[in-house]
């Protein structure tokens, strides 16, 4: 881009017929300067890589297409709630995968995602639609229960107490919504043990029983041996 500049020169003292005279005989200079413009584009959307994107359970692996030849501060993944609400931010980043975890069961989620640069942000992807499993599996967590009394095998499916004290075992799938159920089998039951099944959230007091304090709540009541019987 080229701009022409005239330069004006004013010299002190002069006498009306001196500048006016000099008014009449200046002659524009021309001052040439180049300008070099670069523009930054802003992105274009993403694509999300459909064949690489993966469901198990309630946790799923969205993979995106990195936008080729123009420089990325970072991406902005969101998805709805599952029952086609409103979209909620995820993720934000420069890598171009992202696994969410803790989601609802049998539910059909939308995701979209954008990238951003120093020019702004691109338009939205095509929306991808996962669906979770319909079914929930889990095994207890050893790392999440209590510290004190239990023990874990047969793929930290069976839970052994050895404590006279309270222990709560929390299991690996967390659940928010819906309609479950379970089976759980006592295997034995010593006189004095008095286990009990509910649901707890993950910050709960595990060395206090079950619907002791607000973050639990006991579903079956506890199970007590009377003439060697389970009741």
């Amino acid at each position: 881009m080229i701009y022409a500049l005239t330069p004006y020169y004013q010299k002190e003292n002069l006498t009306d017929k001196e500048k006016a005279s000099s008014q009449q005989k200046r002659v524009p200079e021309l001052w040439n300067i180049n300008v070099s413009l670069h523009f930054t584009l802003v992105p274009n959307p993403p694509v999300f890589r459909a064949e690489e994107c993966l469901s198990e359970g309630n946790i799923i692996t969205l993979v995106w297409q990195p936008c080729p030849g123009i420089g990325i501060d970072y991406y902005t993944l969101e998805i709805d709630d599952g029952v086609g609400g409103n979209f909620r931010k995820v993720y934000r980043g420069i890598e171009t995968m992202c696994t969410i975890e803790g989601l609802h069961f049998k539910s059909m989620y939308r995701a979209r995602v954008k990238a951003h640069n120093q020019s702004g942000y691109s338009a939205y992807s095509d929306r991808l639609v996962i669906q979770t499993s319909a079914q929930s599996w889990f095994h207890m967590d050893a790392a999440r229960s209590s510290t004190s009394g239990l023990q874990f095998s047969n793929s930290n499916r069976s839970v052994t107490c050895q404590s006279m004290e309270d222990c709560v075992a929390l299991a690996s799938t967390g659940l928010s919504r819906g309609v479950h159920y379970w089976e759980f089998l006592i295997d034995r039951l010593d006189p004095g043990g008095q286990p009990s099944f509910g649901i707890a959230k993950n910050d709960c007091n595990k060395e206090a029983m079950l619907g002791m304090d607000r973050l639990t709540c006991q579903h079956h009541g506890r199970i007590a041996l009377v003439n060697d019987d389970v009741i």
